[in-house]
């Protein structure tokens, strides 16, 4: 299925998921907590949460690059956990797009049929946070939000089956109408049919009524009376 004929989620779904990641950023003592979006190529900063010293802002969908911690979640559909970008070969240059965080660990969000809806993560500057105390607590709540996206997408495809039951009713009450007018038509060229047929038949009655006279009248007028 293809994104653009993903469901929006609602409102009141964000936020619940923005209670989620703030507490999560509370007990993590972490400045960051997100949850992204991806679209194709392209990644966009769905929620953030809300304390203060977050430095993320939402600036739309922008194209993904392999310096992107979440780029790699989303591409290995696995969880990454980063302890710190500057020792690690792969993510020298992460620091440099993700407002200077070195520590990651985040894990994938997927709709029903596996396509990636996102990520969910926690960064730092650095690794003396509680993130990795609570990664069981990061494993509930990507289970959580997977489990609501299923229900969205359910949502979806039901109203979707809905609508096109209710489109099929309508195209068959229309053929009734039709059909039904079109027997209406048909009794009434019947009932005028046998209307003329009635009058054709009288007429034929009384045309031979009068042409049997006319035959049998002379022979009548030459009939002799009776003594």
């Amino acid at each position: 299925m293809t994104t653009s004929r993903r469901p929006e989620v609602p409102a009141n779904l964000l936020e619940k998921w923005q209670h989620v990641i703030d507490l999560l950023a509370r007990l993590s003592n972490t400045p960051a907590v997100l949850i992204t979006q991806v679209r194709q190529d392209d990644i966009s900063l769905l929620l953030r949460s809300s304390n203060a010293e977050n430095p993320f802002r939402p600036r739309g969908f922008n194209k993904r690059c392999s310096d992107m911690y979440c780029d790699r979640v989303v591409k290995d559909q696995s969880a990454l956990l980063v302890e710190n970008s500057r020792q690690t070969q792969d993510w020298q240059n992460a620091p440099e797009v993700e407002n200077g965080m070195t520590f990651y660990l985040g894990y994938p969000l997927s709709w029903p049929d596996a396509e990636p809806f996102g990520t969910i993560c926690v960064m730092d500057y650095q690794a003396d946070n509680r993130a990795l105390d609570y990664r069981h607590l990061m494993e509930e709540f990507q289970s959580l939000i997977n489990h609501d996206l299923k229900l969205l997408q359910e949502l979806q495809t039901h109203r979707q089956q809905q609508s096109r039951l209710e489109q099929h009713l309508r195209t068959l009450n229309t053929e009734i109408d039709s059909r039904t007018s079109d027997l209406d038509e048909i009794n009434t060229a019947l009932r005028v049919l046998l209307r003329q047929r009635e009058n054709d038949r009288q007429a034929l009655e009384q045309e031979t009524c009068a042409e049997l006279s006319q035959q049998l009248s002379p022979c009548l007028s030459n009939w002799p009376a009776s003594p």
